[in-house]
């Protein structure tokens, strides 16, 4: 999602101060300058995390929710993950290239999205099919799915969803993610 301070995935074990020398103090201070890692990506597991938003003016959430939906779409195929958005009309600019993706389609097909909604009527059913869907991975549990994505901009448009509440809490545990 960006860059920042992180652990290091290296672990460094200094040697033991049993006595005082130069070299020792040099070991210490080499672990403790890599111990973390400036200007490294800042990665966050969806599968994990389940659900993860952001906060910023609207250019820069729209410039790191497309950063990090083309990621999750050159490294998936559709077939292992499927998008959905939830959009107000008045967003369709913003979001209509992610109509392309075939991860935004049933078919798996670009330019053949139908699981992406801008008016009321097609929030609605899109929600109701998302509900079936979470109905069905509560049953299979345990066995492979393709991980589910939901992108809402504009949590107004689905907060009265128990379906949204739902893969807010148990999204993780359901092969679920929203953003």
């Amino acid at each position: 999602i960006g860059l920042g301070r992180v652990p290091s995935k290296v672990n460094i074990v200094p040697p033991s101060p049993s006595a005082d020398s130069e070299q020792l103090d040099r070991a210490l201070a080499l672990a403790d300058r890599y111990r973390y890692l400036n200007n490294a990506p800042v990665v966050i597991p969806l599968v994990e995390a389940g659900s993860v938003g952001f906060s910023a003016n609207r250019a820069t959430v729209l410039k790191v929710m497309r950063a990090a939906i083309c990621h999750l779409a050159v490294t998936h195929a559709p077939q292992d993950l499927h998008i959905h958005l939830i959009a107000p009309q008045a967003n369709y600019d913003d979001w209509r290239w992610l109509e392309w993706l075939p991860h935004a389609s049933q078919s798996h097909r670009g330019g053949a999205a139908d699981l992406i909604a801008f008016d009321h009527d097609n929030i609605r059913n899109l929600m109701g099919t998302l509900a079936q869907v979470i109905d069905e991975r509560k049953e299979l549990r345990g066995t492979r799915i393709p991980h589910l994505l939901l992108i809402v901009d504009g949590p107004p448009l689905v907060e009265t969803e128990a379906v949204f509440s739902t893969l807010l809490k148990e999204g993780h545990q359901l092969g679920a993610s929203a953003l």
